[in-house]
């Protein structure tokens, strides 16, 4: 196990704090925010601007420094937080580093939370505000031909069921979706489930939890609610799809990746060894994370001007 993953996790023993499964919403939603020492430092971007969809649906768009005075390729951010947790603050940092590092503009959604609003809220949510940028693209600035997903987590869930829904409903063209150890299926029930239940991070107790406040009373087997129940994948967006070692979440997203190839979709698939579930996220205190955020930025700028 990566250093640094290792000794994360060790404080997180030392602290015998409560597991998010066992507190109300907003108790857990202050706990992920208060965790900034975790989250890359601030740094600056061309322009940060607030706005709204007509659902009246927050977003939040980063013009990276440098970037010519042209229209910009765009990737739309879905944060993780099991549906339950995270907003454009808990994730702001993480996008402005993408933003820089891929020279793309990235558009963060504050879509609602669970299980205030359970499915589909959070998803029909994402694709009121793709609609509003494809729409308003010359008003944002933003190259409406150049468009992907992104999301880690939860967020890797909507931007999979995104893409998926866009593509059925014959919604604006996508050019990619970059998945990060996304939550793909609702039965939790892999050998990287059981391998990892406890003691590495996001636990399974949770995971069920965060499935639970999401899907209210529909059945987990909706297809875009778990991705890989849908029986036609082909014609989606080309993926890249990133998963931890020691997560949960490996075995499901490396089985997506797999599906995707199946269907005919252009697909690469990285493991990232040694680490844990979000250190994406957590890349002020995980190397590994910083590493993956240039790359995989550099990687959605690359797949979006192509």
């Amino acid at each position: 196990m990566d250093p640094q993953t290792r000794a994360f996790l060790d404080a997180i023993t030392l602290a015998k704090g409560p597991s998010l499964a066992t507190l109300p919403p907003l108790e857990a939603r202050a706990i992920f925010s208060g965790l900034t020492d975790l989250f890359l430092p601030e740094t600056e971007v061309a322009e940060v601007m607030d706005h709204y969809s007509p659902g009246g649906i927050p977003f939040r768009m980063y013009r990276p420094l440098g970037a010519p005075e042209e229209p910009l390729p765009t990737v739309l951010y879905l944060h993780g937080g099991g549906w339950v947790m995270g907003d454009v603050g808990t994730h702001d940092t993480l996008c402005r580093h993408l933003a820089n590092a891929g020279q793309i503009m990235v558009a963060s959604v504050d879509y609602r939370l669970s299980p205030e609003h359970s499915f589909p809220g959070a998803l029909e949510d994402c694709q009121g505000v793709l609609h509003h940028l494809v729409e308003e693209a010359p008003n944002f600035g933003i190259d409406p031909k150049r468009v992907g997903v992104a999301g880690d987590s939860a967020g890797g869930n909507l931007s999979a069921a995104l893409a998926i829904k866009n593509r059925d409903e014959q919604g604006p063209p996508l050019r990619a979706q970059l998945l990060v150890y996304p939550v793909i299926d609702a039965r939790c029930d892999t050998a990287s489930y059981e391998a990892f239940a406890t003691d590495h991070g996001l636990s399974k107790d949770e995971m069920l939890y965060f499935w639970r406040s999401y899907l209210g009373d529909i059945d987990g087997a909706h297809p875009l609610a778990s991705p890989n129940q849908t029986l036609d994948l082909s014609g989606l967006p080309p993926a890249r799809v990133i998963t931890a070692e020691y997560d949960i979440l490996r075995d499901e997203g490396e089985a997506y990746a797999e599906q995707l190839r199946v269907a005919g979709v252009w697909v690469e698939l990285e493991r990232y060894d040694g680490v844990i579930h979000g250190f994406f996220h957590f890349a002020g205190m995980m190397d590994r994370g910083r590493e993956a955020i240039e790359k995989e930025a550099r990687w959605l700028g690359q797949q979006l001007r192509g």
